[in-house]
């Protein structure tokens, strides 16, 4: 289940304890309303009271802390996220007897479409392109927007071979996003690399940038 799906079950599973906790509780205020009078019906009443405002507590820290590790415009992870869960996601790929990738791309020629048709445009794009990272992938740990029209993407695979069909495969979903006001599609360059003795993504990343910018160049 994607992070979002996951962030609305567990709100609507607090919202029907909370639900729950107050019918059980008014069929207590009904009970002792006829046993003990007015007095212990207040204090039936403040312990739901008390309930709801802690719940709704836990719902806004989880909802700060969801939004502290997204990128409000592409709902994808951010930089710092990502840069913490590294080492994790490589014991992770480690235990599966996988190796680490790292994919970085870059929108070609972002600038002339913030140019031509207005930065709207140009975030309607980073918005599709969110869309489309955020789709749920059997190999990928995760996908964030690194920084401007940079995303990565950290997954496992086997080997540059595999590295490689993920990577054509990806181009393709994202070489059908259009800009709306011109009507034609865009285009990505990719990079990418494979973790190999290196636990610094930033190290990993230089290698990638590397890779994506030589396909720039044979444009």
């Amino acid at each position: 289940m994607s992070g979002k799906g996951s962030d609305i079950m567990r709100y609507t599973g607090r919202i029907s304890s909370i639900l729950i906790v107050m019918l059980i509780q008014t069929s207590y205020v009904v009970y002792y309303f006829h046993r003990d009078g007015f007095v212990d019906i207040v204090g039936w009443l403040a312990y739901p009271v008390l309930l709801l405002i802690s719940y709704w507590t836990g719902f806004q820290y989880d909802k700060a802390n969801y939004y502290s590790e997204r990128d409000p415009l592409t709902n994808l992870y951010n930089r710092r996220f990502m840069i913490r869960r590294f080492n994790k996601y490589i014991k992770i790929a480690d235990s599966r007897k996988k190796k680490l990738f790292v994919l970085l791309i870059d929108c070609n020629r972002f600038k002339q479409i913030n140019d031509e048709y207005g930065h709207a445009a140009g975030d309607r794009v980073l918005v599709e392109i969110g869309k489309v990272l955020n789709r749920k992938r059997r190999n990928v740990f995760g996908s964030a927007r690194w920084g401007g029209d940079e995303f990565i993407v950290l997954g496992f695979c086997d080997d540059a071979e595999e590295l490689k069909r993920i990577q054509l495969e990806l181009k393709r979903e994202l070489s059908v996003i259009r800009i709306t006001e011109g009507g034609s599609s865009i285009a990505v360059s990719i990079g990418s690399a494979l973790q190999e003795g290196t636990t610094n993504i930033h190290d990993l990343l230089q290698q990638a940038d590397a890779v994506m910018y030589q396909e720039k160049r044979s444009m």
